[in-house]
């Protein structure tokens, strides 16, 4: 069965190259990305790779009611959740509560 996975921060370095991955693998990908730590032209590269439009949404996952539009357009069957702020390395504790408050609550993973 062919799964479509939703990737959070699916235009940045690990994002992308796990999205081809997942295209070779024969899933649909869908690309959930603000674009604040990556370029929409990561993902055109990722379309000449494998051939495939990817869907992409220039979204914050902090924007839950956007999130949820994606959700209830796209409904994935799988969810990888790679985005994330830089500051996030350095402070942590500053982020844990947009992190328990947004992504526990829509991403479960």
């Amino acid at each position: 069965m062919q799964e479509k996975i939703l990737v959070t921060g699916g235009a940045g370095f690990i994002g992308t190259h796990t999205v081809i991955e997942l295209i070779q693998a024969g899933h649909q990908v869908v690309v959930v990305d603000n674009l604040v730590n990556s370029n929409r032209k990561s993902l055109e590269v990722v379309e000449r790779i494998t051939g495939v439009e990817v869907p992409f949404y220039e979204a914050d996952i902090r924007d839950t009611d956007t999130l949820r539009d994606i959700f209830k357009q796209e409904e994935p069957t799988g969810v990888i959740h790679f985005a994330g702020l830089k500051l996030s390395v350095n402070l942590p504790v500053f982020l844990l509560p947009t992190m328990t408050t947004i992504s526990l609550e829509l991403l479960v993973f």
